[in-house]
Formats: structure tokens, sequence, C-alpha cells
């Protein structure tokens, strides 16, 4: 929706609006949170979901919703575990330490639903994980 000017024609967007952030979602990626701590790679089509108290979880992803700023995947595993994650272009902290990363991450799980950050997993590598 936008609004209109007088003619009835829709309003150019000003000049200093914010435009959504694009990365490439191809890549693999890593998606972190604290409290509770868990970790999610995301590989190809492979994702591989671990916490400390439970078994690790590796499903299948087979394609994603892309939209500017955003990537949404539905991944499910052999038994029929489903696991949806949402990467949203945007500076975010994991509350533990001073790392900035730039992705938040919703991951759901077992009506359980995880909020943590994300990297390209390669940029991971060269900034390390938080302390």
């Amino acid at each position: 929706c936008q609004p209109l000017d007088p003619t009835g024609a829709p309003a150019p967007a000003p000049a200093d609006a914010p435009k959504p952030g694009v990365t490439d979602f191809s890549q693999p990626m890593t998606a972190l949170g604290t409290e509770p701590f868990w970790n999610l790679r995301m590989e190809a089509n492979r994702f591989t979901l671990t916490r400390p108290d439970s078994p690790d979880v590796t499903v299948e992803a087979p394609g994603a919703m892309i939209e500017p700023g955003r990537g949404f995947w539905i991944a499910r595993g052999a038994n029929g575990e489903q696991l949806s994650v949402t990467l949203t272009v945007g500076n975010c902290s994991d509350g533990m330490s001073e790392q900035t990363y730039p992705m938040q991450a919703e991951v759901v799980v077992l009506n359980q639903t995880l909020k943590g950050c994300a990297v390209k997993t390669a940029d991971l590598a060269v900034t390390g994980p938080p302390p």
C-alpha cells in the first residue's frame, strides 16, 4: 500500500527511506543463540540443529522463500520432524558478547521458538565465534 499524490498516482518513496538489505542466502549459513544455547548449520539443503541437552536434529529443506532482506525455509527430517528457519538482514547481538552479526535468526522446532543471530559460515570462520 502506497500513499497517493493529489493526482491519484502513487507517491514516490522518500529519498531517505530505508532500503531492505540483500544477501546471498545460497551460501552456507550458521545461526546461533543463547538462553538456551543452540547452533544451526545450514549447508545447501541440509540443516543440522545442535543443542546441549537434546539430540541433534538433521533435516532437509527443499527450497526457500527469498525476498529482499529475508529468507524463510521449512525443512523436514526423516522421522517427520519439522523445522522452520527465518533469517532477516539486520544487525544482531547475541546478548552475551560484544560480537555483532549481520542477520537475525528465528528457528521453530517442536513448538519451541529459538531466537538468535546468523552469519555466512565463511564470515564466521574469519571473525570467530563469540567468546
